[in-house]
């Protein structure tokens, strides 16, 4: 199996200054990275990016700051278009001279040709960039920063899916889904769609995406039940029963979707949760229960196996923001046939971090 490309981004084992170079000069070609307040503690974060043929998914988590990008910025840099999931955290400050206020649980559509001066809290956000020829046909420029409450729920839940298979997609797998994702993106974007459609299941599977992200979001609570699900899905038992059938049940899925949440966010080096945390918000009672059902169901300890996928990040991240760089300006470049142009995925060798080495075996 070849896995997708992965460049991994941290400041939390930097001193404090130096943490501040580093995330600024990741973030200088698109923002300029202040602190957050005067005398306030500087900047930091980390991010993973997934190379996605000529699109990418990032995850960032980062602290209070100000950021601000200028007319300049915006002619020198590509006008991308960013759907942003902000997980926690928001912002306040103005976008093209007009203010805003943006909170968690929102979906952002971010148009790269506008100016910003927003002051970003402690922040936990997936992205995923998209050259803008890539959704001819819709007009951006009438679209807001918000998304209705149908459209937003669906892409948060889609948003919230994709970026949970990242890290156990197969590199062959992109085309496909590279398809599906420009797919819904250009109708899911299209003012003229009926609203209905964006809880139905002919929008690429939009109710089963829905659901997982409906038991995504409930996890930790003990009322985690069928009756629950379906009342948010809006939909009755019987059809919620029918969706989950070829899947083995509604509470077999949820159990088996616990343990793949939990595999996955022990993997993501972005993650800032302890293994009790993530037991307990994942709705384990408690943590020798996960470890024994974990160990069952992937033969490696919870421990062991977040120890693998945090050197496996490093031995993955760089020194220089460079290559980051480079995937992002090469996204969508059409070449002299027309034709569009995958970003180059292999990091400049003069780039990579010294004495880092290949992650080790998995222990068991």
């Amino acid at each position: 199996m070849s896995r997708l490309h992965r460049l991994y981004y941290t400041t939390s084992d930097q001193p404090e200054e130096e943490g501040f170079e580093t995330w600024r000069r990741l973030m200088a070609p698109m923002y300029d990275i202040r602190p957050g307040r005067r005398r306030g503690r500087r900047p930091g974060g980390r991010t993973v990016a997934y190379l996605l043929g000529d699109m990418l998914a990032n995850r960032t988590y980062f602290s209070g700051q100000h950021v601000t990008r200028d007319r300049k910025r915006v002619d020198s840099t590509p006008d991308h278009i960013l759907f942003q999931l902000w997980r926690t955290g928001g912002y306040a400050g103005e976008i093209e001279g007009q203010p805003i206020v943006l909170g968690a649980g929102t979906v952002a559509l971010s148009d790269r040709r506008r100016t910003l001066d927003v002051r970003f809290a402690p922040s936990d956000t997936i992205g995923l960039v998209v050259p803008r020829n890539l959704l001819h046909g819709i007009d951006l420029e009438t679209l807001g920063l918000r998304f209705d409450a149908a459209r937003n729920r669906l892409l948060a839940a889609w948003i919230l899916a994709l970026y949970r298979r990242l890290p156990e997609t197969d590199a062959a797998a992109i085309p496909a889904l590279r398809a599906d994702l420009i797919a819904f993106l250009q109708r899911i974007l299209d003012p003229s769609r009926a609203v209905d459609v964006l809880d139905g299941r002919d929008l690429d599977g939009g109710l089963l995406a829905l659901a997982e992200g409906v038991i995504l979001g409930l996890m930790g609570r003990a009322d985690l039940t069928p009756e629950r699900i379906a009342a948010a899905l809006r939909i009755s038992r019987t059809s919620l029963y029918r969706l989950f059938a070829p899947c083995g049940g509604v509470m077999g899925y949820v159990y088996e979707q616990r343990l793949l949440a939990m595999r996955a966010a022990l993997a993501d080096p972005v993650e800032p949760r302890t293994i009790t945390q993530l037991a307990d918000d994942h709705g384990f009672v408690s943590l020798p229960h996960f470890s024994r059902s974990f160990r069952a169901r992937f033969d490696v300890t919870p421990r062991a196996w977040r120890a693998h996928a945090l050197a496996q990040a490093k031995s993955e991240g760089q020194d220089a923001p460079r290559p980051f760089w480079r995937w992002f300006n090469n996204l969508g470049t059409p070449d002299l046939s027309g034709r569009l142009v995958v970003a180059d995925p292999r990091p400049a060798r003069m780039h990579r971090m010294p004495g880092l080495a290949v992650a080790p075996p998995i222990p068991q």
